[in-house]
């Protein structure tokens, strides 16, 4: 199966985290790496799908905020990915995104329904869940938990788990009311909460609130799945083989911290 993923760089070069390819590959899934200067149309037909990698901040001008803590941010980037998810969507073809992938995608389904979405909101900085930076650690250590719905994110008959992820990012997506945490627009366009945590949420008023760490999400018919935590650096490959082929894990493996 081919996935595309996208690749944008700076003036003078274009790389990518080899650590993504290796992760696909692991998953049975063929690597198709795409960049501006490619054939969008070519890309897409030759793909089963797509997957958006980690990155700079998104710019939060674009959503109409004033940037109070994003940095590093590219809006070229930024519409360089948003015009690929727009033509894998019109397509039907699958989306997974990953750290900023997954912030893409929310944003995206937020900034489409704002109307439905009262209760979230898209923080530019959350404390403590960026402890490679602030603290050094390791890119491939598990920092805090999440409670996760491994039946959907893992293939597996199993109630919500919670599972040890690491943690690479300072945006966040925070629900401020529990009861109102998935977004039901109508049966083609939903947003559901896969994963939460409570791990250094910002108190707004005397509530705490819930910052998601992963997603389904379904546009326009179009399934996409996005988690904040790198599984690319856990080798988590269920992940993967779950959404895009359809396998099933043994519960013993479905713990965040690799197959």
């Amino acid at each position: 199966m081919n996935i595309a993923i996208s690749m944008f760089g700076a003036k003078d070069s274009t790389s990518i985290n080899t650590a993504y390819l290796e992760y696909m590959s692991a998953a049975g899934l063929n690597p198709i790496i795409v960049t501006k200067y490619n054939n969008f149309d070519e890309i897409v037909n030759m793909c089963d799908g797509l997957l958006l990698p980690g990155g700079v901040d998104l710019e939060p001008t674009f959503y109409d905020e004033d940037n109070i803590a994003s940095s590093g941010c590219s809006p070229e980037k930024d519409n360089f990915e948003r015009t690929l998810m727009g033509l894998f969507i019109g397509q039907h073809k699958k989306i997974f995104g990953i750290c900023r992938g997954f912030q893409l995608i929310v944003r995206e389904f937020l900034r489409i329904f704002e109307k439905h979405s009262l209760h979230h909101s898209f923080y530019q900085h959350v404390n403590d869940h960026n402890l490679v930076n602030s603290r050094g650690v390791a890119r491939n250590v598990p920092t805090h938990s999440v409670k996760a719905n491994v039946k959907l994110l893992y293939g597996v008959n199993a109630d919500n788990q919670a599972i040890y992820v690491n943690s690479i990012h300072h945006q966040a997506l925070v629900c401020l009311d529990a009861q109102h945490i998935n977004i039901n627009v109508d049966a083609d366009n939903k947003l559901r909460a896969l994963a939460i945590t409570n791990f250094s949420t910002p108190k707004i008023g005397v509530k705490e609130s819930i910052i998601i760490e992963a997603v389904d999400v379904l546009l326009g018919g179009v399934e996409l799945r996005g988690v904040q935590w790198h599984p690319e650096e856990l080798m988590d490959v269920a992940l993967l083989q779950t959404f895009f082929l359809g396998k099933k894990v043994a519960v013993g493996n479905a713990n965040g911290t690799g197959n």
